[in-house]
């Protein structure tokens, strides 16, 4: 029995020494991408005879106990004007990605909003402002002296609890799943979704994630079929 206790026990640790596990994200400069960086994002660029690709990376790390997934952003546009490059349909199913041959899941707008993975650093790496929430009230203040303001999301209204100490713990955690969902909510307003790209027209695209939990250390390659042209580019992931 105290066997079987200290095995349990031992499988416990890996799984949260695995959870909690960082890794660094290093681009890795290929002859066929031209590289070069805008407000400290790494932008790599990938021209073909009749598409274009552009792989945008501004994270140094992810995981943690924040559990930060991976995101990339990734536009397309077309090139040329002959046979079916005069539109194509742009979209997760143009995309794939691949570690030690192994076919690696990138997250459907569906799987975000049901994680609990932690968006937040991964938006700011891009530049966009996440402030604080006001109606989120810090765990290291006292307790309030007047009603809290809480938002309740869509639709959107605002209104006054009342004031009840012994709910204090419900109402916080009830603030930070709002929170939760507003960081999913930027992520998804830019998401790759189905875009139709034509000659001439300006690039399309969107934002790509994976859960940290289906990476692991070595190279992860990210490919986009636009055509027949396969774009691509590789990510070295070390532990941190």
């Amino acid at each position: 029995m105290q066997t079987f206790l200290v095995r349990i026990a031992i499988c416990c640790l890996l799984c949260l020494f695995n959870a909690c596990s960082t890794y660094k994200i290093r681009a890795l400069p290929s002859d066929s991408l031209e590289q070069s960086f805008f407000d400290g994002i790494e932008v790599f660029v990938s021209q073909k005879p009749n598409s274009y690709v552009r792989f945008e990376i501004a994270q140094n790390s992810i995981g943690g106990f924040d559990d930060v997934p991976f995101v990339v952003y990734v536009v397309a546009s077309i090139l040329s004007k002959s046979g079916d490059g005069e539109s194509v349909v742009f979209d997760i199913a143009n995309v794939s990605a691949v570690q030690d041959n192994k076919t690696v899941p990138i997250l459907t707008p569906e799987q975000i909003k049901n994680s609990h993975l932690d968006f937040g650093k991964a938006i700011e790496s891009f530049g966009i402002a996440t402030s604080p929430n006001p109606y989120i009230a810090p765990s290291t203040t006292i307790s309030p002296m007047y009603p809290i303001l809480l938002y309740r999301g869509y639709p959107g209204f605002f209104a006054y609890d009342p004031w009840v100490f012994g709910a204090r713990d419900r109402i916080e955690q009830n603030m930070r799943l709002e929170e939760n969902r507003r960081l999913k909510s930027i992520i998804l307003s830019s998401y790759l979704r189905k875009n139709t790209l034509k000659h001439s027209h300006a690039p399309r695209g969107g934002f790509i994630a994976f859960d940290k939990g289906k990476l692991k250390v070595g190279v992860l390659e990210i490919r986009v079929k636009i055509l027949d042209e396969i774009h691509s580019m590789r990510i070295q992931l070390d532990k941190k």
